[in-house]
């Protein structure tokens, strides 16, 4: 959220209190993750302005165009002007990543040693959200 917004200094802020806010999304017809979120949460958001380039939307959110929904794995990259507000652990959405492989052929070592590292990674960020 912009740096400025009322609720930019919150610890962990839930859903509800962001029903009538503006969203900045990367997709004309929102995301499937926002809406989702925002569904079991009990409203529709309202998405104002749609963009997929990530820097074009982070600069909506710091001109206090709207909020965002922004992945632990992108936290690290955010411009000047945001404040990163956790979500409550309730509203929090989460993402599953899948992998796939030739079904009947052997699993070569990279790929094998790549999927190690995602799962390293994703262990860490979920430790890391648990903590925060």
């Amino acid at each position: 959220m912009p740096a400025g917004h009322r609720l930019a200094r919150g610890t962990a802020i839930r859903l509800t209190e962001l029903a009538s806010e503006s969203w900045v999304e990367g997709f004309p017809d929102s995301s499937q993750t926002l809406t989702d979120a925002c569904l079991r949460a009990g409203f529709r958001p309202r998405v104002e302005f749609a963009m997929r380039q990530w820097p074009a939307k982070q600069g909506f959110v710091a001109a206090g165009l709207g909020l965002a929904l922004v992945p632990l794995l992108a936290a690290g990259t955010t411009q000047p002007g945001i404040v990163l507000v956790p979500l409550h652990p309730d509203d929090a959405p989460t993402r599953i990543v899948h992998a796939a492989t030739w079904r009947g052929l052997a699993r070569p070592a990279p790929a094998m040693a790549f999927l190690r590292c995602l799962e390293a990674a994703a262990r860490a960020l979920t430790a890391q959200a648990r903590r925060d």
